[in-house]
């Protein structure tokens, strides 16, 4: 699929706010408070903006195999977080992420757990997501698409303008000042917003998430690993979800094949000893993470 330059820019501003929306709410529920996470006063976080544009321009054509398309959204993932972080510490002397408590990073800046993450929502979002919001973006008239992707970058341009001259304390104009307290208005109230959603359904998933403190979250994990992990096995026995992420259905397979030569032992035998490898290694992992997660009760 062939996207317009405009079409890219509305696709850079709808993940730059989904990734902010995802950021205010990963705060809201590990420090229990309102952060604005972002670099601007907006709602936005350009990262994942541009980020999932880089993916549909370079990846979209795995769309047909899960795997591989999460593998090449981890890669860019990868390569964005690195080189934006590096550039915006070396401009601006100031890190915006920091995995350095993580194994593995590369100068804090990424991290394989993390871009393994950030490749799976990627994939789950050009997969799932994504096709709700071409058919969206074709209703709107050509001529409106372009004046508002235009308007929008031009209002980001500004409150980029704006935090670039705060942080290098360069003089600023009176109208970029206000159009940048304008968006961090909007910014302030719309995480507010979300921060309040955030806390109200964790505190009804998890009554005793107050009472927990620090624990609680890793507490939660442990708790609702087992059932995800035992559904995430019935998937793969099933099958649905093996033909999701673009692997062939091997009862089915096997099936056919027996019904060609007439032999269904092997081939049965084959599919068996290859589903029971993806649930030992399902199990397997699910169980070190709940190790990892265990705490003293």
């Amino acid at each position: 699929m062939v996207n317009t330059i405009f079409e890219l820019i509305w696709y850079f501003f709808i993940y730059s706010f989904l990734g902010w929306c995802a950021e205010i709410a990963y705060a809201a529920v590990k420090h229990k408070k309102f952060l604005n996470r972002g670099f601007l006063n907006g709602p936005l976080c350009p990262v994942y903006g541009f980020g999932m544009v880089l993916i549909l321009i370079f990846f979209s054509s795995l769309k047909g195999s899960f795997v591989f398309l999460a593998l090449g959204c981890a890669v860019m993932a990868a390569l964005v977080e690195f080189f934006t972080g590096a550039i915006m510490e070396k401009v601006f002397h100031c890190k915006w992420w920091d995995y350095s408590g993580y194994k593995y990073n590369l100068g804090g800046y990424v991290c394989p757990q993390f871009s393994a993450i950030w490749g799976i929502g990627a994939a789950l979002a050009i997969t799932f997501l994504h096709p709700l919001f071409t058919p969206l973006i074709g209703m709107i008239p050509l001529f409106l698409v372009k004046t508002l992707a235009i308007a929008l970058l031009v209002v980001t341009a500004a409150d980029f303008l704006s935090v670039t001259g705060a942080i290098l304390k360069m003089q600023r104009t009176a109208r970029i000042e206000e159009i940048a307290a304008g968006m961090q208005e909007v910014s302030d109230k719309l995480g507010g917003a979300i921060f309040r959603w955030t806390q109200k359904r964790m505190a009804k998933a998890f009554p005793n998430l107050a009472k927990e403190g620090e624990n609680a979250l890793p507490q939660a994990f442990k708790r609702i690993i087992p059932p995800i992990v035992s559904e995430f096995i019935t998937l793969i026995k099933d099958s649905s979800l093996i033909s999701v992420l673009g692997a062939t259905e091997l009862l089915y397979s096997a099936q056919i094949l027996g019904a060609n030569t007439f032999n269904l032992i092997p081939p049965l035998l084959a599919s068996a000893v290859l589903y029971l490898i993806m649930t030992l290694t399902t199990s397997y992992f699910a169980r070190k993470i709940e190790r990892r997660l265990s705490v003293s009760d």
